[in-house]
């Protein structure tokens, strides 16, 4: 597999197991380029995917090396429920000693209903201690409420939960556990 330039250069730039890909539209090359690169890696500290125009099918092209990050950030991608249900996936099959912490879905147009059980799979076996999935317009009460009923009665990892801007009725309270 011939790496593109794109991922060549950002694979070059690894810092301290970090991956920067910020603002680089991604193509499916580029996506497989990745996966390749990502498999020579023990462990990622930091793979940062904001603005890169993923798909569900490249989300489903990067699962099974996403095993060997820390922290993803996805921001401002379109994460459909075809993609949560992949990382879902990922987060629950995981039989490493390395383990998904940090989770930033932001500005990701995520329906709430359609994400709540795959972020409740997420926070539940993946150890995750932060989420961030503010700036979601279509997550809303709704979503929030089924993630709420859809997390298990012990879930003491995660200590962050930011859902600012996610259109919540104002004064509506959801008990997290």
């Amino acid at each position: 597999l011939q790496l593109t330039s794109t991922v060549t250069a950002a694979a070059k730039a690894v810092v301290d197991g970090s991956l920067n890909l910020s603002n680089i539209a991604l193509e499916d090359t580029d996506v497989l380029a990745l996966s390749s690169v990502l498999r020579l890696l023990p462990v990622v500290r930091k793979l940062d995917l904001s603005s890169c125009q993923l798909s569900s099918t490249h989300v489903s092209t990067l699962a099974p090396v996403l095993v060997r990050v820390v922290d993803l950030v996805l921001y401002s991608n379109s994460v459909d429920s075809a993609a949560m249900n992949h990382l879902a996936a990922v987060c629950s099959g995981r039989s490493s000693s390395i383990h998904l912490k940090k989770l930033n879905l932001t500005c990701c147009s995520m329906d709430g209903e359609a994400a709540a059980k795959p972020l409740a799979s997420i926070v539940a076996s993946a150890h995750l201690t932060s989420l961030d999935i503010h700036g979601n317009i279509g997550f809303g009460n709704l979503g929030l409420s089924a993630f709420s009923a859809a997390l298990p009665e012990e879930c003491t990892s995660m200590t962050r939960l930011s859902v600012a801007g996610c259109r919540l009725i104002p004064g509506c309270a959801v008990a997290l556990g």
